[in-house]
């Protein structure tokens, strides 16, 4: 299937262009990104060439790391000269410079400086929408091959955004929703079943969870005849020493974490190498029943996260997605520390391409501090999908 969307990103950016593509991808836009959209042993530039010759529109991930960046440039250039439909889908508050001041200049801007980004994420999708042809009809034609110049599709698109000749009346049809226009908009049904689908596992997951944890009646005779036992809340801490606290992140809004984030589980972020972030799980992540939302640090291709405890914990675990479709998780290790500041258990994995999710634990006496530490330099001229490790989940065991 032909790709419709380049998305041009610097390697220091990756975390929120992979947040873009996932967002774009599960709105059935096909999407090509570097580096897991190039196939093992091609050639770098000649991939990239080939995509932004398949390619309607290019969404340049905009930022002062994509203005330094050789390839950025180059891959806006190679757009402007096919005349592919250029988005900036800006980041941070810096403007353009050099030959990206040239080319970016007269396009229409869409920013996405204040949170929550998945807000900014569906506006781009709206933007992006009605400028691709379906998927089987996406395929540009060659330059060379056209008798009447600049191919039609992309020559239109290239007018409606970048506005150089476009009326109001036509900016304002780009506005209406798809339906307005006689465009099927599968937007409301998948949201819908998306809604069914999660309240179906709600009810089923907590009608398991009633069944295996609630106190059966000789249960209640062994422990003296009690007749009423509480119910436990599975995401609040017990009041017992063998207390547990699951957190995860389908109720943070996608975007930065503060460092109080997990205050309510007694934890607290250390700054370190890297933002910690919640984003929404895309079409290469394998997330458990249910789970929509994962936890990562955006940053370099070393990342460093420390959570500190107010009270000392036996043990602290972590569950990490599955991959799918090529995708992998970078090289990570998990230690945790004592009041005394030494080691008194790690885990870890090499990068990899795990198929299903997996949990993943650090025990010892009094762990007051906990940390997450991700390396993703694999060899000179490849990186794994994510510099840091996608986390769904997290537990505090008291």
């Amino acid at each position: 299937m032909a790709h419709q969307v380049f998305i041009s990103h610097s390697r220091q950016d990756k975390v929120t262009a992979d947040a873009v593509c996932h967002w774009l991808e599960s709105e059935g836009l096909r999407c090509w990104m570097a580096p897991r959209d190039i196939p093992a042993g091609a050639d770098w530039s000649e991939a990239v060439l080939r995509a932004i010759d398949s390619c309607q529109v290019m969404v340049v991930v905009f930022s002062d790391h994509a203005n330094q960046s050789r390839h950025v440039r180059i891959e806006v250039a190679q757009a402007f000269k096919r005349e592919l439909t250029i988005i900036p889908f800006r980041i941070e508050q810096t403007a353009p410079k050099g030959s990206l001041e040239y080319y970016l200049d007269a396009v229409h801007w869409l920013d996405a400086l204040t949170p929550p980004l998945e807000r900014h994420l569906d506006e781009l999708s709206d933007r992006v929408e009605p400028l691709v042809a379906p998927p089987e009809t996406s395929r540009r034609v060659n330059r060379a091959d056209a008798e009447g110049g600049k191919p039609a599709a992309a020559s239109e698109t290239q007018e409606r955004t970048n506005g150089a000749s476009g009326s109001a009346e036509a900016k304002e049809a780009r506005r209406r929703p798809a339906s307005v226009q006689g465009r099927i908009q599968p937007k409301a049904l998948k949201k819908l079943a998306l809604l069914m689908l999660s309240l179906m596992l709600v009810v089923v997951g907590t009608s398991v969870w009633f069944a295996f944890n609630l106190p059966r009646p000789d249960d209640r005779h062994r422990q003296g005849g009690s007749t009423a036992s509480p119910t436990p809340s599975l995401e609040a801490p017990l009041a017992t020493e063998s207390a547990s606290s699951i957190l995860t992140f389908d109720k943070f809004d996608p975007g930065p974490l503060p460092p109080d984030a997990f205050v309510d589980r007694g934890g607290r972020f250390i700054p370190g190498k890297g933002e910690p972030g919640v984003y929404k799980s895309g079409p290469n992540m394998v997330l458990p029943p249910g789970r929509k939302n994962v936890f990562l640090v955006s940053g370099e291709r070393l990342t460093v996260l420390t959570i500190a405890l107010k009270t000392p914990i036996r043990r602290f675990s972590l569950t990490r997605i599955g991959t799918a479709g090529g995708a992998s998780v970078p090289t990570w290790t998990l230690d945790a520390f004592n009041s005394e500041g030494k080691v008194v258990g790690s885990a870890g994995e090499e990068h990899g391409l795990p198929p299903v999710p997996q949990q993943f634990s650090v025990e010892g006496d009094s762990i007051v501090r906990v940390q997450l530490s991700t390396d993703n330099r694999v060899g000179a001229e490849t990186w794994a999908t994510w510099n840091s490790l996608p986390v769904v989940e997290l537990k505090f065991d008291h």
